[in-house]
């Protein structure tokens, strides 16, 4: 039976229904129960899979799991969406922070900041490139599927007027095309 490591902000009964979730779909969980990080992090090696619950983002703890786990190539799962992550988007996400220096933890956040909008614009239109459906992006960056659609609607714009984002686009697209 395989095992899916359970991490993000958790309460005891959220436990118990997850348990009982899990266990009729042949998924034994195993949930972190210490701040101890390199005991999580063995615990999550030992695992299938990994379910992140909500709130997820506000726990250092959680995003390194997430990252490592997307590392060793894991099937990553959220409760709010089940959005299994592939590698392609790990090497978008690398590609862009190579670039601009930006984690995906930092713009896949609701802030308005130009810098990470900007981010959010090169991962969506590098995810479609890549096949994802913007229902798809919308979940991975927690925004609406209207802005991720506007916003591959404004890109070529923004390409051509903005030098400097042109030029990020440039060297992302380049990191994906050789570096694979």
């Amino acid at each position: 039976m395989a095992k899916i490591y359970i991490t993000g902000s958790m309460d005891k009964s959220l436990i118990r229904v997850a348990s009982s979730f899990l266990s009729k779909i042949d998924l034994i969980p195993i949930f972190c129960t210490t701040s101890n990080l390199p005991a999580r992090i063995s615990k999550l090696i030992e695992c299938d899979y990994l379910y992140l619950i909500d709130g997820w983002l506000d726990l250092q703890e959680a995003c390194i799991e997430c990252y490592i786990a997307r590392t060793l190539n894991k099937p990553v799962f959220f409760e709010n969406k089940i959005i299994p992550l592939n590698n392609t988007t790990l090497k978008i996400e690398s590609a862009i922070y190579e670039v601009t220096g930006y984690m995906y933890r930092e713009y896949s956040q609701k802030r308005r900041d130009e810098p990470l909008f900007l981010c959010r614009m090169h991962f969506s239109y590098e995810c479609s490139s890549s096949g994802l459906s913007t229902s798809t992006i919308s979940g991975l960056l927690n925004i609406s599927e209207q802005a991720v659609c506007w916003m591959l609607q404004k890109y070529p714009k923004e390409y051509k007027f903005n030098p400097s984002f042109r030029a990020n686009a440039d060297k992302i697209s380049y990191i994906l095309t050789h570096k694979t």
